[in-house]
């Protein structure tokens, strides 16, 4: 039985990241594509906001907390911005080396995944 609730939360979670990965690509977009926005103001732009939405999708759908919100949005602002930090030197340098935007986020989003994963559901939203 516990595999199996374990299986849910991680189909749950990838259900989630699939929704906050295409919301944060279609931010990118928008701010730099369309709005011309600079690389790295568009890339804060779009993680935070998609950030917001993971946090609460999370929170209710994913796993079900019933924890204090502030506790949770501590620890989640924790790892929101080292995840962000991560995926701004990831970004640039592979723009660096002739990627363009929206590989190097690829990239910059497959090191945070299984990474954010593990700490939610062990530290975040336990």
């Amino acid at each position: 039985m516990l595999k199996y609730i374990k299986r849910f939360d991680f189909l749950r979670y990838g259900i989630v990241g699939a929704f906050t990965v295409v919301l944060d690509f279609t931010l990118l977009a928008i701010f730099f594509s369309l709005l011309n926005i600079n690389i790295n103001i568009s890339i804060t732009l779009a993680y935070f906001l998609a950030s917001i939405c993971n946090f609460f999708m999370h929170k209710y759908f994913t796993f079900k907390s019933k924890s204090k919100i502030f506790k949770e949005l501590k620890k989640f602002i924790f790892i929101v911005l080292v995840t962000y930090t991560a995926t701004i030197i990831i970004v640039n340098y592979l723009i660096l080396q002739n990627f363009n935007i929206y590989e190097s986020k690829i990239i910059a989003l497959i090191f945070s995944y299984l990474v954010v994963y593990i700490i939610s559901k062990f530290y975040i939203y336990k």
